[in-house]
């Protein structure tokens, strides 16, 4: 299938013959949104220094946005490993950020990398401890997939 004029197309630089043509609007946009991410984190404030407080937020912000259009995106093509990746690189700037982490656990039990999973979820858990559902996610995973009945 040919691109049409007004989608986006990638080439490798490497190699130039060999380009990625989206086959659909979903396909583009996650294209898009991956190309967004990576700019959004190699641009991210990780400073924690007071003065740097606003700039560090408004960053965070925007790749949280970019984050969750990208959950939505990925999750409809079932591609939890890779959007377990993305999320993972998300971690570098998103420390106490229970909103990324919670995706990042979700996203690595929907890959099925379960141990991942119940270490993010322990953070999650250590993050708002007063919330039912993290242990009872990790519970589940620990005996349903993992076997673990006596590791939490």
């Amino acid at each position: 299938m040919l691109c049409s004029d007004t989608s986006v197309v990638v080439c490798i630089v490497l190699q130039p013959h060999s380009c990625f043509c989206p086959q659909d609007v979903v396909e583009e946009a996650v294209l898009l949104l991956l190309i967004t991410e990576s700019m959004t984190s190699g641009q991210a404030v990780i400073s924690r220094l007071p003065d740097q407080a606003e700039a560090r937020q408004a960053s965070l912000q925007d790749a949280t946005s970019v984050y969750d259009l990208l959950t939505i995106g990925m999750a409809r093509r079932g591609q939890y490993a890779m959007l377990s990746e993305c999320l993972e690189r998300a971690m570098k700037f998103s420390y106490n950020e229970f909103h990324l982490w919670h995706q990042l656990g979700l996203s690595l039990m929907a890959a099925g990398k379960w141990v991942g999973a119940v270490s993010v979820f322990k953070e999650c858990a250590r993050m708002r401890p007063d919330d039912p559902s993290l242990p009872l996610l990790a519970a589940k995973i620990c005996i349903g997939q993992l076997h673990w009945v006596n590791a939490l």
